[in-house]
């Protein structure tokens, strides 16, 4: 759609707006209809406020003053998905000081609220390629099939939690990431959340000094987004790719906040010692410097930089990377001994369980039978396939694979019609989730939020893509000059 000039119209607004006056028109009409109601919801309010009369002190002001402050803080926040939805994504990755984790949880709670309350004043919501849908419901249904086989029933409730919680963080996305602007505010978001969250460890860590030093040689950097190295190391490969892009095409006068973004996630990968994880970083920075035409000048010095830093570490770094070669004989490393052992495990148990498995979750609960220790797969493929057997590990594949290709569909087709800055975003999530699956075959995050919010996003742009039928513009006042 173009206006008379031939320029592209911005999308339309998607999310209904009403003031304060509607508000009050909707109470007046609830209240003019019946003569009683106003009285039956007064005594209903001094019924469940009964019991506050019965504490003593300043409890009853405290109570009523900050449920009365968290009420209002809770109707702002549904009132304004887009940015709640931002601030539960910026909190869960930059894990900011006394704010609990759950925080992030809370915040995507209101936002499906609100997205319900939508769908029910007549809202559309386009959840994806319809091969995409269809796996992942025959996923789901496979997934309580499989509950049958469980020796414990408990993990696979958890496992299910973290799928809702994923399909909330993607549904919220598909429906409130309706621009091109909004598209790259959320990678800003996840760029510098991730950056402050990885600065304010990295400085936890370095305030010791050369103690501190010796900290992180020996207990390996994390991030607030993931407990675990290796996990953590995944969360950064997704975003990586997001700093470059944004670097790429920003002005230079905000450029460098994304380039110390890069820098600061680089070096926590690089000091997390993860083996998969600085593989899979070298590969997708590499990939990325090469086709994005705005970055392949910085590799004059960016490969340079980074292979003398590499050179400098002391030799102790390396010997978790010189072990690596122990797979095509005796393995004497502890770790690879034991994912080795898992994997075999994980191996044994989906080819004696291969219609339902042995249910979501509960690989690590039949693990003990096989070396008397609960391990996870360190597999996710492997993982999906022993919890839920063929049919799911088909269905998982299918989901994640249609993912991946609508992906890699939006960066061709973007390319083909020359929306440079759009194409370029595609880039980065195509990458973000190439790193996630790649890692992946290293790590059971099956279902992490870095993997739900790069379909989110993915599916996002695909409905950009397809609804503007032709370039997607540049977002005024971002493109570098």
């Amino acid at each position: 759609m173009s206006d008379s000039k031939g320029a592209m119209a911005p999308p339309p607004m998607t999310e209904p707006r009403a003031g304060w006056g509607a508000l009050g028109t909707a109470l007046a009409a609830r209240y003019a209809r019946s003569s009683f109601r106003l009285a039956r919801d007064v005594a209903i309010v001094a019924a469940l406020f009964l019991p506050l009369f019965l504490l003593r002190g300043s409890r009853l002001v405290l109570l009523v003053g900050g449920a009365g402050v968290g009420f209002a803080i809770a109707c702002f926040l549904f009132a304004h998905p887009f940015p709640t939805l931002l601030l539960a994504l910026g909190l869960a990755y930059a894990g900011v000081p006394f704010v609990p984790g759950i925080t992030s949880t809370v915040l995507l709670a209101l936002v499906t609220a609100r997205l319900v309350y939508d769908l029910l004043a007549g809202r559309r919501v386009d959840l994806g390629p319809a091969l995409q849908r269809l796996s992942f419901a025959v996923f789901v249904t496979v997934g309580v099939a499989s509950t049958v086989a469980a020796r414990d029933p408990g993990r696979v409730g958890r496992s299910f939690v973290e799928i809702g919680i994923g399909a909330a963080v993607y549904t919220t996305l598909s429906a409130y990431v309706d621009s091109t602007r909004r598209l790259r505010i959320v990678l800003v978001t996840l760029v510098v959340g991730l950056g402050i969250g990885t600065a304010i460890n990295l400085a936890r860590e370095l305030s010791a000094g050369i103690l501190g030093l010796a900290a992180l040689a020996e207990a390996r950097f994390t991030t607030p987004a993931a407990a675990e190295a290796n996990a953590s190391a995944m969360v950064l490969n997704t975003v990586i790719p997001c700093a470059l892009v944004l670097a790429a095409w920003t002005s230079w006068r905000r450029a460098w906040v994304f380039w110390i973004s890069f820098v600061l996630l680089l070096v926590a990968i690089v000091i997390s010692s993860s083996r998969a994880g600085v593989g899979v970083c070298g590969l997708v920075v590499s990939a990325c410097l090469v086709t994005e035409k705005k970055l392949r000048k910085h590799l004059l010095w960016l490969p340079p930089a980074v292979a003398i830093t590499l050179a400098v570490l002391p030799s102790q770094y390396w010997g978790r990377f010189v072990s690596i070669h122990q797979f095509g004989g005796i393995i004497l490393d502890r770790s690879l001994q034991l994912r080795q052992h898992a994997l075999e495990a994980t191996l044994d148990l989906f080819r004696h369980h291969v219609w339902l498995g042995v249910g979501l979750g509960n690989v690590v609960s039949n693990t003990p039978r096989y070396m008397m220790l609960p391990l996870v797969a360190h597999n996710s493929y492997a993982e999906i396939a022993a919890s839920t057997g063929i049919f799911g590990f088909a269905a998982y594949a299918g989901w994640v694979g249609s993912g991946a290709w609508e992906a890699w569909a939006n960066l061709r087709s973007l390319r083909r019609r020359g929306a440079t800055e759009a194409s370029a975003y595609a880039l980065a999530l195509f990458a973000g989730l190439v790193s996630f699956l790649l890692t992946a075959l290293t790590l059971s995050v099956q279902f992490q939020w870095p993997l739900w919010i790069g379909l989110g996003l993915t599916n996002a742009l695909r409905r950009q893509r397809e609804r503007a039928g032709g370039d997607i513009p540049s977002v005024v006042g971002w493109q570098r000059a």
